[in-house]
């Protein structure tokens, strides 16, 4: 089954998936972290994309062949798309054709690729020390309005009543108010 994952710079916190083949969900080590990031579920890699473009973001695909730029090359001057392959089968040949720039973690010895995990752990690392460096905090961190809205969002995946504890609370903070 390929189940590339796509995960965006913008805090980390969204995560594309494109199931080509098979049912996707999250593993063991994984289970829960849909509570905290974004999830988005395709079922093909145009899709995806698509709508990743359409947001303004670049999409770099880990696929190394002779045309792909090392990691440290990627640019971080627009909000950056990240895709993985899994394991077995890497990504789909149509992410390298549809990709705006393919890049490769440089390796030494033997081993020619890394697991999922290790890739996007090295490359997460990678990117958010490289904006934390050449950047101001302005041009990568959420601003108040946004974190209010993630906030927000997080309170009502927790809190399976929220659409009845709302009214109440906007009603007891008008009263406080008074």
């Amino acid at each position: 089954h390929l189940i590339p994952a796509c995960l965006r710079l913008s805090g980390v916190q969204h995560v594309d998936v494109v199931t080509l083949a098979g049912k996707f969900s999250t593993s063991t080590v994984a289970r829960g972290v849909d509570e905290w990031v974004d999830i988005h579920r395709y079922d093909n890699v145009d899709q995806c994309i698509d709508r990743l473009h359409n947001e303004g973001y670049l999409v770099a695909a880990a696929f190394p062949h002779g045309n792909a730029v090392t990691l440290d090359a990627l640019p971080i001057d627009k909000p950056i798309a990240v895709a993985f392959g899994n394991e077995h089968a890497g990504l789909d040949l149509h992410w390298r054709e549809k990709a705006d720039v393919c890049f490769t973690i440089p390796m030494f010895g033997i081993v020619e690729s890394l697991n999922i995990s290790v890739s996007a752990a090295i490359t997460l690392h990678h990117l958010t020390s490289k904006l934390r460096k050449t950047k101001t905090a302005e041009d990568y961190y959420l601003n108040a309005e946004q974190r209010q809205r993630l906030l927000n969002q997080w309170i009502c995946r927790q809190i399976k009543t929220w659409p009845l504890q709302l009214p109440r609370l906007r009603k007891e903070r008008s009263e406080l108010k008074t």
